[in-house]
């Protein structure tokens, strides 16, 4: 018998109850160098590649409803469910949810969708397998953590959960001279990444400093306009020894997060990570 959905969704659609999540694929990518004149490669740590999702159910049979709630006893219902949710998987990237807790979805887009007629039914029930496609391979939590608003933050002990690397957003409002975010993330062996701006703001200004390296064309925002160039070169510094120019925080019980003061407000936030 199958009610009326499951807890699996992509964007605005509702799959029916018996969709199942079959298997999330995680690949790294690792560059591979022959060593001249010597056996053997340099093959430094690699890094996630994207994620590939797959899921699979059955539109109709027994009992089955489609993703109203209606009952699918025709070839024509059970074709137009099918039609209904390929028009979802056609609309690019959507967050698919697939019930987890703390609820969490991923940003992917449709690969493969294949429907096939169940033999001996009358063509009322259609087997269906969808692969995803996922650039960012984290599950990001839908609650928000946020530390102020706050003239300046100076925070530590922060736990987060989770299993992925936090990309954290930073607003500054009002008069800050040089504004600067410093993240210590945990794990980090008690170093930080600073990232500083050389920018006299007066009241009324805003900066938004979005950490995250797939936004990095409106990392930092002037009242709305991208001014990457606004980065002090000079006194932006990692000293976590990694290439990430922008601060991260990572899951893990140890986290500080610092700001500049002299101005209005400042607010930090983020959503927990999971690879899984």
């Amino acid at each position: 018998m199958s009610f009326v959905t499951s807890s699996i969704s992509f964007g605005g659609y509702s799959f029916p109850a018996s969709f199942m999540l079959v298997s999330r694929d995680q690949p790294s990518t690792v560059d591979r160098l022959k060593i001249p004149f010597l056996d053997g490669e340099q093959i430094p740590q690699g890094t996630r590649a994207a994620k590939v999702i797959a899921i699979k159910g059955t539109i109709g049979g027994v009992g089955a409803v489609d993703s109203a709630g209606a009952f699918i006893v025709t070839r024509d219902q059970a074709e137009a469910e099918c039609n209904l949710m390929e028009s979802y998987l056609e609309s690019g990237y959507q967050a698919l949810n697939v019930g987890a807790t703390p609820a969490r979805a991923i940003q992917c887009q449709k690969t493969k969708f294949t429907s096939t007629y169940v033999e001996g039914t009358q063509q009322t029930v259609i087997e269906v397998q969808i692969e995803f496609v996922a650039a960012d391979p984290r599950w990001i939590a839908t609650a928000t953590t946020t530390l102020g608003p706050s003239t300046s933050l100076n925070t530590s002990g922060i736990v987060i959960g989770g299993s992925g690397i936090v990309y954290p957003t930073a607003t500054f409002v009002g008069a800050y001279v040089n504004p600067a975010l410093t993240l210590f993330p945990s794990g980090g062996g008690g170093n930080s990444i600073r990232l500083q701006l050389l920018k006299t703001m007066v009241g009324g200004d805003q900066i938004v400093i979005d950490c995250d390296p797939r936004n990095r064309a409106n990392g930092v925002l002037l009242n709305g306009v991208p001014r990457l160039d606004l980065i002090d070169l000079t006194n932006s510094t990692n000293g976590v020894g990694d290439a990430s120019f922008f601060p991260y925080l990572s899951a893990g019980s140890s986290n500080t997060v610092t700001t500049s003061a002299g101005g209005t407000s400042v607010t930090v936030s983020w959503h927990e990570a999971y690879s899984f």
